[in-house]
């Protein structure tokens, strides 16, 4: 289980949403809506080989907001390239490489990895001083 009760015990409660992580609101299922994101975020880490959960696992549980939406993200893009295709995560390519997903689609295959930019944290700042 992803979110197990000992973790979701340990995380803050719901205060001042800029300064509680997002995983708080998923782990506890804080609304209905959160609830459905967890259930989305379990069943595509169900669907990771067990070989390969550990790395997963630490980013779904992650108090960073960057880490955790990260990992959001790559699961969003394997959702949508499910529906088209089969997604296959981490596979070791014969040069030794591992990119984060590879994605079969009418006999073609795409390797895809996710990346997710963040502002850098000085911008909009200026005007604070």
């Amino acid at each position: 289980m992803l979110y197990d009760l000992n973790f979701i015990q340990n995380l803050p409660g719901p205060g001042e949403t800029w300064k509680t992580p997002l995983v708080a609101y998923v782990a506890k299922s804080s609304t209905h809506k959160h609830a459905s994101f967890k259930e989305f975020l379990e069943k595509w880490f169900n669907k990771i080989p067990d070989e390969q959960k550990s790395s997963y696992y630490s980013r779904l549980r992650s108090l960073d907001d960057k880490i955790f939406i990260s990992q959001v993200n790559e699961f969003l893009v394997a959702e949508i390239c499910s529906r088209y295709g089969e997604v296959n995560f981490n596979p070791t390519l014969s040069n030794g490489q591992t990119p984060e997903l590879l994605w079969t689609i009418n006999d073609s295959t795409g390797l895809l990895d996710v990346v997710t930019i963040f502002e850098p944290e000085e911008t909009g700042q200026e005007g604070n001083q």
